[in-house]
């Protein structure tokens, strides 16, 4: 069976070449490296070049003339892949020497499995252990018991808990899960995940075979922390609301996908699934009225119009249902 590796980098010079040793290391090494890389400005295109020469496999790497962000690196870089099996790779990772080996055996004895993904240790930006594993943080004992009761898809539904960097699956469901939607909060692993168990079982492997780095120069993490917009300035308050409603909005059309695949199954029994996916979508649709209202009402509206649309929204709970109550009520109504 082809194993291929996906990789997306960008500015990745201080931390790539570890990950490209440690894929070159690899126990059951990959039959091809596909690499998109979203114009990096440092040394990250010369390393790669230099790997290529000397690696026991092939490696293919596609420069992007612009950045089209990680999202769609990721995608192009599945389109590119040509083998049976497909794993993600971070630029800023380092592999157990036989994480891949692992991935292809998981799926060759789980026939039913369309995807595998493992725990990872967490370290530091010097691969120095930080004492916790990636699980720990999003996904419980309890609900690994789910995913083994054939309950994937349900929490799924609810929460993100498969990360790319330490999945594989089966080159088959590239049709299901491309395009990779962007702009809404459920980036291109989650999107994968939850397309692929609405057709397939997932597969864990409980051993951490990725040393997951945290540093402060990376696009995701465990430690990030959003801002509060009610503490924000009116037309900043504006701005964001109207890009939550849009991001929102998005969201609507990307769980409407998830909804058409579950109600085109005829072979199982979904109806369940799609109660929650239908009760999903009715949350997003109040998100996006509400930010839709709030933006209004923090765009310069006169004080009679302001007050009538943050008397809906409280009318409709939709303050208490997206927001911070009568405290994001009162906030709107003095912008």
């Amino acid at each position: 069976m082809k194993f291929s590796v996906a990789m997306c980098t960008y500015d990745g010079a201080r931390f790539i070449q570890d990950q490209l040793d440690s894929i070159e290391k690899q126990t059951r090494i990959p039959d091809e490296l596909v690499i998109c890389d979203d114009k990096s400005s440092d040394d990250t295109r010369d390393i790669i070049k230099s790997f290529a020469i000397k690696a026991p496999f092939p490696v293919r790497l596609e420069a992007n003339e612009t950045n089209i962000g990680s999202t769609k690196s990721f995608e192009k870089a599945i389109k590119l892949c040509q083998g049976e099996i497909i794993a993600l790779s971070d630029q800023d990772d380092v592999w157990h020497p036989d994480k891949l080996m692992s991935l292809e055996s998981s799926l060759l004895s789980s026939p039913n499995a369309g995807l595998v993904f493992s725990d990872a240790e967490v370290v530091d930006e010097d691969l120095r252990p930080l004492g916790i594993r990636l699980w720990s943080f999003f996904f419980s004992s309890k609900e690994r018991q789910l995913f083994k009761s054939g309950q994937a898809l349900d929490l799924l539904l609810e929460k993100p808990v498969v990360t790319g960097a330490t999945m594989a699956f089966r080159a088959e469901y590239k049709n299901l899960i491309l395009p990779i939607p962007t702009g809404t909060q459920l980036i291109h692993d989650a999107w994968i995940a939850l397309m692929i168990a609405t057709v397939a079982d997932l597969a864990f492997i409980g051993e951490p075979l990725v040393m997951y780095r945290q540093h402060p120069m990376q696009q995701t993490g465990l430690f990030a922390k959003a801002d509060s917009i009610d503490r924000k300035d009116s037309a900043s308050r504006q701005e964001c609301f109207e890009n939550l409603a849009r991001s929102y909005l998005r969201e609507t059309d990307l769980f409407g996908r998830v909804l058409k695949q579950l109600q085109s199954r005829s072979d199982v029994d979904r109806k369940k699934q799609i109660k929650t996916v239908e009760a999903k979508l009715a949350c997003l649709n109040r998100m996006v009225a509400h930010y839709k209202a709030r933006a209004a009402a923090n765009a310069g509206a006169k004080r009679l119009s302001r007050t009538a649309l943050i008397l809906k929204e409280l009318l409709t709970f939709r303050y208490h249902l997206c927001s911070k109550g009568t405290l994001s009520a009162v906030r709107d109504l003095l912008a």
